[in-house]
């Protein structure tokens, strides 16, 4: 999925207010919630250094407000050694590797690779819809009716390979 993909993708898994009020879930956990999906674009473009989907995103969109569960992306992108880093997962940096295009995530004080999240960003992006999704069907989820969160793992595990299994668990709320 390209990066203009994935935010008509995202957009589209934004839940209804009211099946989230059925669901218990308060108010002002709602508000909270919607605000992710208020996406800016930006008025002036800067396509000087468009090398990544990412990058492409951030010269178009204020990118900030996205949140995907533990996931959220920055501000600014920042660039460190070989990684452009653009995301949070808790305290930890998520980085693309600039040689490899691979999506990692970093330790956040230090360039180390604590693990893997997608051999490219189409991929990455692929797996955060997915898990989107999921988050979508829990929050307008009264009857709790949905996939466990291992058989949602099961299924991005699919989509990006068994080696990055640890990132979408942790992210999801499930033990491999």
């Amino acid at each position: 999925m390209t990066g203009l993909n994935f935010i008509t993708e995202y957009l589209k898994q934004k839940p209804d207010y009211h099946l989230m009020q059925l669901s218990g879930i308060p108010t002002k956990n709602i508000q909270r919630y919607l605000n992710a999906f208020k996406i800016e674009s930006k008025d002036t473009v800067d396509i000087s250094n468009n090398n990544t989907q990412i990058e492409f995103l951030y010269t178009r969109y204020n990118m900030a407000n996205i949140e995907i569960r533990s996931f959220c992306f920055l501000d600014n992108l920042k660039y460190s050694d070989n990684f452009c880093i653009f995301g949070r997962f808790d305290t930890e940096r998520v980085a693309c590797n600039l040689n490899t295009n691979e999506i990692v995530m970093l330790d956040e004080n230090s360039n180390y690779i604590m693990c893997g999240c997608a051999p490219n960003e189409n991929l990455f992006f692929d797996a955060l819809i997915s898990c989107a999704e999921y988050s979508k069907k829990l929050k307008e989820n009264s009857n709790n009716t949905i996939e466990a969160p291992n058989e949602r793992v099961d299924k991005i595990v699919k989509l990006v390979g068994d080696k990055y299994r640890d990132f979408y668990c942790v992210l999801l709320g499930c033990y491999s």
